[in-house]
């Protein structure tokens, strides 16, 4: 396993959110709350008109929780659960991590060079290798010394973040959208 990153540092947008969402989580049941994933889908997809992926949709919801336990196993900690509606009407699942997502890079970053994997940063991906039946089997990329470089591999996991600049982008997949950015 390799992770190569364009930027001189990690996390992008990632290190600016305060928390994230989770359903069924430790912290949650310590605090008496009982939010259930079919009570978020119905509102999350309500809130869509339907208009989403809505197995992708489940299927974040289902795991939301384990990963935020994941994540706090890992050494975030959960300072509380936010909410900008009433009490009466939140579902209390924004989970607020202590130092936000600087901190969660932070504590990514030390597991994945715990678990062995190199992290090349100012090493943007220029091509993806792929054979004869259309299988990804690695990458091309330019490392920060200005060499190439190749990776082969059976698995690729492409993570470029959002296309919230890329009016092209907006125009073809978020149509109706009110205003870039």
């Amino acid at each position: 396993a390799v992770l190569l990153e364009k930027m001189p540092f990690l996390g992008g947008a990632g290190l600016f959110p305060e928390g994230s969402l989770g359903i069924g989580t430790r912290y949650q049941k310590e605090n008496g709350i009982t939010t259930t994933v079919d009570q978020v889908f119905s509102k999350v997809m309500e809130f869509h008109h339907w208009r989403c992926n809505a197995p992708a949709i489940r299927a974040l919801l289902n795991e939301s929780g384990e990963m935020i336990d994941w994540l706090t196993d890992l050494g975030m900690t959960v300072r509380n659960i936010r909410t900008m509606f009433p009490p009466e009407k939140s579902l209390n699942v924004w989970h607020i991590f202590e130092g936000g997502g600087a901190r969660l890079v932070k504590v990514m970053l030390q597991h994945i060079r715990e678990c062995g994997v190199p992290v090349l940063t100012n090493t943007p991906v220029k091509r993806l290798l792929i054979d004869g039946e259309g299988t990804v089997t690695g990458i091309k990329a330019q490392s920060a010394d200005g060499a190439q470089l190749t990776v082969h591999a059976k698995a690729v996991i492409i993570a470029t973040g959002g296309f919230a600049s890329n009016k092209e982008m907006l125009r073809k997949w978020v149509p109706d959208i009110s205003a870039p950015g």
